[in-house]
């Protein structure tokens, strides 16, 4: 337990003292004991607060914050009992407990209030900029970029191994990934594969990443032989291009190397590890490229670059101690990074930076400790809510990408948002990416944040601090139980349980705690669970409020789930018939993911739920929801299955924001997608129609719905719906449009035409057509679009001219165009090159090996490759789930 979960815990009293939970609280003799603890319990929070930065350097101030953890955690045990089972008999110990609390008062105030400073969040109650950071210039390693870049496309016919060796942080793999997209190696390879290992890694995981960056489709269970021989077969013939990131063991490129066909084709696989003697192993008679550390004068452009990156160049008054900062990070680009990231967040003084200064060790590199140490100065610095929601990343596996949406979900079901609203916790996370603590890995299309992680480093500092401060637990080693209190008392070290590997055995050996709050299960290796496996798990952790169970496929959900009555975040999947009723009794439950398998699953909301609290309802279109009742509160739907057109939780949910719809036609044949103008809070949309309807929708369905949408809509998302073009007319005359996604089967017909008067604020538009052959179009039916991406559009003739006036435009970027369409991109580069606009980039993938004039120069700022053939595979920026 860690302050925001102080925070918490005096948030649930208010809600008992205020009568907004059952009545049975209200008429408890404990209400007055209740109004009690909390009034003591924000009296302690007072020092938490006060206490922020010399609880790490005052033993006494450290030694009084774990006293005041220690007893919030008994107070939080007793008041969730009382809450699940409503015995008095839960409050025996409260007695001693309110004798502990007055002992820590009596302690406050006889210490010296000098040692501590009255330290109020600054960041608390500031907001920060949504607008995603932009990637930094590279800086430093112009001349190994060159390097790897000429081995990597170099005239070599046999199959070539190159490796990037160094340590930790030194910047291998941003110098891969600088290969891996440089678009003359875009152009160069037919296919490209990207995979991480990790040090921890198991064989059939890796394989099976592989198998996903190839784009195969496999099933969990596939058995190893059969990986490899997949991976074999689709690289076979084909010039490829293999990344293996992080890699820590020589058994790991042992267990992967047979996939990999040598044709004299030119083929290339580039490594990058911190272990020298792995890079020989691979290719004994190549030395591997040792990564250099940056030097002084490269270290001190990166920090200026990072720190001043609106304002400019340094000031004079800070330079001095800015270059001895730089110098002493000893040329390691992720030390630079994260404490520019610190020194970006605080003040512009020299008092300050000179701080900064003597609190970097002088043998950074030489004392991996010291690195760690370094690292953990950005960390102590955080505020307080910043904290927990960056050691919460050490709950993922290393090297881990993590799905955004899921992450700020899980960080408001742990508590560490006040306002359980996602944008705050998108702020949050921002603010992460600002400090250099969490990458950006995949962006969406209207440039905020889908995928990130954090360097293995960082995962580490995650971890360390994680465990010191009780947060985190991770269950390693079979029939391994739930802690017993450690040295100081504190019971919180299994407060956090997850969990990565050995899932059944960890299952068999049936652990139990009443301490347990989350239970994060990332592994897909858990097969077989059986009906007596998961009916153990529902009574071992009572107090739950976070249940990751991953991709993990349930045999069946007992109805003992409906005694959780503290969830608040609740993923699975299920192979069962029936969901229990007891599951719509969480009066608690803010997040819950439901994933059936493709036979219908019932999901019966009962008549006397109280699901007040609810806000993000995923569930597969296999689960068919079943007399809803009112959720006022309730922001995301998806993916909600329409079988008759009208459904009648929209009607009851009348807050919405985001919903995907997954519309099933009649035994007509005809399709009723019910008006949706009542939702006027709904800003995305995403509809899917289950049919093949590749002759047209009927005449019924084309004109009665667009014209009854909210006119709040932000992002519009159509997929497989076999609408005419012509239907577009009408969404675009929605005021606030500003992403339209046309995915692959939305709209047929060889032609679109737009309208004046349409798409007035429309900033990202995607198209995945293949019948698409002729766009009629003006710039000024498009006047705001900043982004392009057109994917399989095979038969389109030309890109519009026009589209390159438009003052906004940013990025075209097509894929698997046919020669004329890239053409005509071209010209659109030229000429607005021609006139002066050197802000437009354009990119063009595809498969036919062309190498056109203006790719022979070294750095072409445009990359074109040609296809006349159709796509033998697409693939989508969509979520697996199919959510919004």
């Amino acid at each position: 337990m860690i302050d925001t979960d102080v925070d918490s815990l005096i948030e649930t009293l208010k809600h008992l003292i205020n009568f907004n939970h059952p009545s049975q609280i209200c008429k408890t003799p404990w209400i007055d004991q209740l109004q009690l603890l909390y009034k003591e319990l924000t009296s302690l929070r007072t020092f938490l607060t006060r206490s922020e930065e010399t609880r790490y350097t005052v033993e006494k101030v450290k030694a009084l914050v774990i006293r005041i953890i220690d007893v919030a955690i008994k107070v939080e045990d007793m008041v969730d009992s009382f809450v699940s089972s409503f015995d008095n008999d839960c409050f025996l110990e409260l007695d001693n407990v309110m004798r502990q609390i007055q002992d820590i008062k009596s302690e406050i105030l006889g210490f010296d209030n000098h040692k501590i400073q009255d330290l109020v969040h600054k960041g608390s109650s500031s907001r920060v900029n949504l607008t995603v950071p932009k990637e930094d210039k590279i800086v430093g390693f112009d001349v190994e970029a060159r390097e790897i870049l000429d081995r990597l496309v170099g005239n070599q016919k046999q199959l070539d191994v190159i490796s990037i060796v160094g340590m930790g942080g030194l910047g291998k793999t941003t110098l891969a990934k600088r290969a891996y997209y440089d678009p003359y190696v875009v152009y160069h390879f037919y296919i490209r594969v990207w995979v991480t290992v990790s040090q921890t890694y198991q064989k059939h995981n890796l394989l099976l990443g592989i198998c996903s960056s190839l784009s195969l489709t496999v099933t969990n269970e596939a058995a190893t032989g059969k990986l490899r021989e997949m991976i074999y077969k689709r690289l076979k013939g084909k010039r490829y291009l293999v990344v293996i990131d992080d890699i820590w063991s020589v058994g790991a490129w042992d267990d992967i190397r047979i996939c990999f066909p040598d044709d004299n084709i030119g083929s290339r696989i580039l490594v990058t590890s911190r272990l020298v003697e792995v890079a020989l192993h691979i290719k004994p008679d190549s030395s591997p490229h040792l990564l250099r550390f940056l030097t002084v004068e490269e270290s001190w452009d990166l920090l200026q670059q990072k720190v001043f990156s609106e304002d400019g160049s340094c000031p004079k008054s800070l330079k001095k101690t800015g270059k001895r900062i730089a110098e002493r990070c000893r040329g390691l680009p992720l030390a630079i990074l994260v404490i520019s990231g610190l020194l970006a967040k605080t003040e512009k003084t020299v008092e300050w930076w000179t701080r900064v200064l003597d609190s970097i060790g002088s043998y950074l590199v030489g004392d991996p400790e010291q690195c760690m140490n370094t690292l953990a100065l950005s960390y102590n610095h955080l505020p307080q809510h910043l904290k927990s929601c960056f050691l919460y990343f050490g709950a993922f596996p290393e090297d881990f990408e993590i799905d955004v949406r899921k992450l700020l979900w899980l960080w408001v079901a742990e508590g560490f948002i006040k306002s359980a609203t996602e944008n705050i916790a998108e702020e949050y996370l921002i603010d992460l990416v600002e400090r250099s603590l969490v990458i950006v890995e995949r962006k969406r299309l209207d440039g905020g944040i889908k995928v990130c992680r954090v360097h293995d480093l960082l995962h580490d500092l995650c971890f360390k601090k994680a465990k010191e401060e009780n947060f985190l637990h991770q269950i390693k080693a079979y029939g391994e139980q739930p802690s017993s209190p450690n040295t100081s008392g504190c019971r919180a070290i299994d407060r956090r349980l997850f969990i990565h590997s050995y899932v059944l055995d960890y299952v068999f050996s049936k652990p139990s705690s009443s301490n347990t709050r989350s239970f994060l299960l990332t592994s897909n290796a858990a097969s077989g669970l059986t009906n007596q496996n998961i009916m153990f798990l529902y009574s071992a952790f009572k107090h739950l409020r976070v249940f990751e169970f991953g991709t993990i496929s349930t045999p069946f959900l007992p109805s003992e789930i409906g005694q959780l009555v503290h969830l608040r975040y609740l993923s699975l999947s299920t192979r069962g018939l029936v969901i229990p009723k007891s599951i719509s009794t969480l009066q608690n439950i803010q997040t819950l993911v439901i994933r059936g398998e493709s036979f219908p699953i019932d999901f019966p909301f009962c008549k006397d739920s109280n699901m007040s609290n609810l806000m993000h309802l995923l569930i597969s279109p296999s689960v068919r929801l079943q007399h809803p009742v009112a959720l006022q509160n309730i922001r995301t739907i998806s993916m909600l299955h329409l079988p008759v057109g009208r459904q009648p939780v929209l009607e009851r949910a009348p807050n919405l924001r985001k919903l995907g719809l997954y519309v099933s036609p009649q035994r007509s044949g005809l399709v009723f997608f019910p008006p949706l103008d009542f939702l006027i809070h709904l800003e995305k949309l995403k509809i899917f129609i289950d049919n093949d309807y590749r002759h047209g929708l009927p005449t019924q369905a084309r004109f009665t719905w667009l014209n009854r949408l909210p006119q709040n809509l932000r992002k519009v998302t159509f997929l497989n719906c076999y609408l005419p073009w012509s239907d577009l007319s009408e969404l675009g005359r929605l005021p606030n449009l500003q992403v339209l996604k046309i995915l692959c089967g939305a709209f047929q017909g060889p032609r679109w035409d737009t309208n004046d008067g349409e798409f007035r604020k429309l900033k990202c538009l995607k198209i995945q057509s293949p019948e698409l052959a002729e766009w009629n179009t003006d710039s000024d039916h498009f006047p705001h679009l900043e982004r392009l991406n057109m994917n399989d559009c095979r038969r389109l003739k030309e890109i519009p001219m026009c589209l390159g006036d438009i003052p906004t435009m940013e990025l075209i970027e097509l894929k698997w165009p046919r020669r004329s369409a890239a053409d005509s991109a071209r010209r659109i580069f030229e000429e607005q090159r021609s006139l002066g606009n050197d802000g437009l980039k354009i990119i063009i993938d595809g498969r036919k090996e062309y190498e056109p004039e203006f790719l022979l120069h070294k750095r072409p700022t445009i990359m074109v490759m040609y296809s006349d053939s159709s796509s033998d595979e697409s693939s989508d920026e969509e979520s697996s789930d199919g959510s919004t």
